[in-house]
């Protein structure tokens, strides 16, 4: 993984960023950077996978809201390695349970997901699959959760359905390195020690995030109130999916924070960057890709502009000449943009990733003087949500 700040400053603006960097201090001892070395958990999860799940199962379906589902996206998207079917039920829209309930649900298993054990939208779809499966349940589910107090908790109790228990002090945005994240990438035959190790780099490679947070924090005192993740492969955009809840429900508090938007390349070079490049001046833009992925070479065959112009290419190569010519235009047009090039689409680059995001976050809340760990603008929803289901009662 390579990060290129270029762009993001004038010469004036880039002595004060590292000077801002060398002041700043910056700390790994948090609860979500423990969970990269729960040895046991990671033993229990390939246990689990080889007796419970292996040959067994054709589906995987993941239910849960927000970082209950997103981590699990990530690392099954970006490098699943069998042909296991991943479905990701984050979302309760009746289409998407009525697909999952064409599949072969005897050859289906269910991980449900919820820290608090009380959300509602999980649990509403935990009511839906045990009346598909009822005392099947037991052998075809799993559940991920905290709170011993939770409505979760007390089914997996009366029904004995296997838990897996979610540290208290990690939040569900901060959990892909628990059961959360892993589990799924087990069963779709993704190496989770490579992951850990790639997260455990990120570690060792805390200044990255230090000096990606100092960036961000610059860049929204001088009004850069938008941060687009450009990203240029379609297995990315799961990862800026991931991205936009970290960076929003963490820092978008007390009147502050960045507005995190998902771009797709090239495809929105057609769509968004107009706006970009024209609009107001409001933006900074992080390119994220991939060097080493799948690729497509174009055959030789009209001679004669443009076609002679792609013959004997790649359409990555052609992805990549686009990605460093949009960027170099927009940069060139007073917007701010840097970029972040992983090597290849490997369990460990993804998990470096993802770690170095997340330890850019405290850090850059620390600047605002705000808990990046809470999410209080979300708890007035819920209650009215209770609320309405109470009134029609």
């Amino acid at each position: 993984m390579k990060a290129d700040f270029e762009g993001l400053f004038t010469d004036k603006e880039k002595e004060e960023w590292q000077s801002l960097i060398e002041r700043t201090k910056a700390r790994t001892d948090y609860p979500f950077v423990n969970t990269i070395y729960n040895e046991k958990l990671f033993e229990d999860i390939d246990l689990f996978v080889k007796e419970r799940f292996e040959g067994k199962y054709e589906n995987f379906v993941q239910i849960g809201i927000g970082g209950s589902a997103l981590g699990a996206r990530v690392f099954t998207e970006t490098c699943r390695k069998n042909q296991i079917n991943f479905i990701c039920l984050d979302n309760i829209d009746p289409a998407r349970i009525k697909k999952v309930f064409s599949l072969d649900l005897d050859k289906t298993f269910f991980h449900i997901v919820s820290k608090s054990g009380n959300t509602t939208e999980t649990l509403s779809l935990l009511m839906l699959i045990y009346e598909k499966l009822g005392e099947k349940i037991k052998r075809q589910a799993v559940f991920s959760t905290s709170s011993k107090t939770g409505a979760l908790w007390k089914i997996k109790e009366d029904l004995g359905i296997d838990c897996f228990y979610i540290p208290d002090d990690v939040g569900g945005r901060f959990s892909c390195f628990t059961s959360v994240g892993l589990l799924a990438a087990r069963a779709c035959g993704i190496d989770i020690k490579e992951i850990i190790n790639g997260a455990r780099k990120a570690t060792e490679e805390l200044n990255l995030s230090k000096a990606f947070a100092c960036a961000m924090y610059m860049l929204y005192k001088n009004s850069k109130n938008i941060l687009i993740l450009f990203v240029y492969k379609d297995k990315l955009v799961c990862v800026s999916d991931w991205f936009r809840q970290l960076w929003a429900e963490s820092l978008g508090k007390n009147g502050y924070g960045q507005t995190p938007v998902t771009t797709l390349g090239v495809t929105d070079q057609h769509s968004q960057l107009q706006l970009y490049q024209d609009g107001p001046k409001d933006k900074v833009i992080v390119f994220l890709d991939v060097k080493q992925a799948e690729d497509v070479n174009l055959p030789k065959i009209w001679d004669f502009e443009p076609f002679s112009l792609l013959s004997g290419r790649s359409l990555n190569h052609l992805m990549d000449i686009e990605r460093r010519s949009t960027r170099r235009a927009l940069t060139e047009n007073g917007v701010s943009t840097m970029e972040i090039i992983l090597d290849r689409f490997s369990p460990y680059e993804i998990g470096r990733i993802l770690m170095f995001f997340m330890l850019s976050v405290p850090i850059a809340a620390r600047f605002l003087n705000i808990n990046p760990f809470t999410q209080p603008g979300v708890e007035q929803g819920k209650i009215y949500t209770k609320a309405y289901l109470k009134e029609e009662i």
